[in-house]
């Protein structure tokens, strides 16, 4: 077999069928069947014939009809305006034959879009036989039809098969948020994973809803980073928000806006943009785009969920380290602190000292102003202490009007004037009155002051600064003892 468009086929003898070398054979008999009955090619965008079965030789042959001994040769087939042409050669011509089979005999062409594998083709259909020529076309059709079917199908399949992996990807997430203990990095690792393959996510921005405005918390978009939204404003984030759903049509911005919804109320958003061919796989059936949106709407409750874990087990810790009145850290955390001190200290050989500090006289506050005036005492105490030290000293409530400053790195002459600018601030401060807005009270408190000496245990430590604050208690209150042996 040879390409139909260029050089020589016999038409006598033994039956041709063309087929063109950018035509796969098994591609033709796909289309048209290897034992069809019905006259059939295959024609590319030019007009020429790329394949025909047998019976497409037959037709030729009939209309052709060369007399006994006679030879013609075919030079070209081509079709053109849904005529199908051919040039014929005989030796005794000087010229080639020209002849249009609808010259010769009625015949219908039926024509249908197709496929191959270097690109789209014509399939024709020839008759004389309306009834050959009907079946032949409904051939066509259900041929077209059935790999229209197919195509959908596995597209179908496709589908399926990217909504199950996307599906099998949310436990393995979850246990790797699970790991995570601070918020911030909890949606960066949220975010990583989102936009891993399997998921086809291309971005990945969480919101916190924070005073009454929705702010960045992590973005993959460098704009959007470090901006608020007002709750009451016309922003897309604000109106999803107030709204407490996901954004109406998700597939016209390419992804979702989904709220991340705690225990009890929507604590924020996780907006996702949904990447390019995964968009277009979906978007075209809208039961799976449903199904995306409901799997990311699951994430999304997975990691509000880990982020109310994270926020309460934060409270949790904070309460159990802290004194519920002042807000300090309380004795089982600055006895944690001094046993990591202590432990530096050896290591390194630096300083570590320790001040007690207890209020002067405070039984007869008690007595003279009522519990709730002392709180308010207190409390303008803690206050004090922590504007007086560093970030890296432990400030405690050690125990009713006792209160301990850890203070890492400072050795003793440090320490005793630290306890004397606090013993100065506080005797010049005025502390506010339940009962007046005008009057103000004073008070003085008393400190003991002590450094670390290697080989003590924290409980020999502390004591030394306690019995160096009972030492200025005993001298006259309002004062800084130093331990001495």
């Amino acid at each position: 077999m040879g390409p139909s468009n260029t050089g020589h086929s016999t038409l006598t003898g033994e039956r041709p069928a063309w087929c063109d070398p950018a035509v796969a054979p098994h591609e033709f008999f796909e289309l048209v069947g290897r034992a069809s009955p019905i006259a059939a090619c295959l024609v590319g965008g030019r007009g020429e014939i790329l394949a025909g079965n047998d019976a497409f030789a037959e037709t030729l042959r009939s209309f052709l009809a060369p007399q006994p001994g006679r030879v013609a040769y075919l030079e070209e087939i081509f079709v053109a305006e849904d005529i199908l042409r051919l040039r014929l050669v005989e030796p005794a011509l000087d010229a080639p034959l020209s002849l249009r089979l609808r010259d010769l005999r009625p015949v219908q062409v039926f024509g249908a879009k197709a496929e191959i594998h270097t690109g789209p083709v014509r399939l024709i259909i020839l008759s004389e036989d309306r009834e050959k020529l009907e079946s032949g076309s409904n051939a066509a059709s259900r041929v077209k039809d059935e790999r229209g079917r197919l195509f959908d199908a596995l597209k179908c399949t496709l589908r399926v098969y990217e909504l199950h992996e996307k599906i099998r990807r949310i436990p393995s997430m979850t246990r790797e948020l699970l790991q995570v203990g601070d918020e911030h990095r909890l949606y960066e690792e949220a975010g990583r994973i989102l936009r891993q393959e399997g998921l086809d996510l291309e971005d990945v921005t969480f919101l916190n809803l924070l005073d009454g405005s929705l702010c960045v918390s992590f973005s993959t978009r460098a704009e959007l980073t470090n901006l608020t939204f007002a709750l009451d404003g016309g922003t897309k984030y604000a109106t999803v928000f107030r709204r407490g759903g996901s954004a109406v049509d998700p597939w016209s911005g390419g992804g979702f806006i989904l709220p991340l919804r705690g225990r009890e109320d929507v604590i924020g958003l996780m907006e996702v943009t949904i990447a390019e061919e995964a968009r277009t796989l979906f978007a075209e059936n809208h039961r799976t785009s449903v199904g995306i949106h409901d799997m990311l709407l699951t994430v999304a409750d997975i990691i509000a969920l880990l982020v109310e874990n994270i926020r309460l087990y934060s409270r949790l810790k904070l309460r159990s380290q802290t004194d519920p009145l002042t807000g300090l850290y309380n004795r089982e955390y600055l006895l944690n602190e001094a046993r990591k001190e202590i432990a530096r200290a050896d290591r390194f050989v630096r300083p570590v000292s320790v001040l007690f500090i207890d209020v002067d006289n405070l039984k007869g506050m008690n007595d003279d102003m009522g519990h709730l005036q002392v709180d308010v005492l207190l409390r303008e105490l803690a206050t004090i202490f922590i504007n007086r030290t560093r970030q890296t000293d432990c400030v405690c409530r050690y125990g009713g009007d006792e209160f301990v400053i850890l203070l890492p790195g400072t050795d003793l002459k440090s320490a005793r004037a630290k306890g004397q600018e606090i013993l100065a601030s506080i005797a010049q401060h005025e502390f506010p009155s339940l009962t007046s807005p005008t009057e103000r009270h004073h008070l003085t408190v008393s400190c003991g002051a002590t450094e670390y000496e290697h080989g003590l245990s924290t409980q020999e430590f502390l004591a030394r600064a306690d019995k160096a604050l009972y030492k200025a208690k005993k001298s006259g209150k309002n004062q800084v003892a130093i331990w001495d042996r």
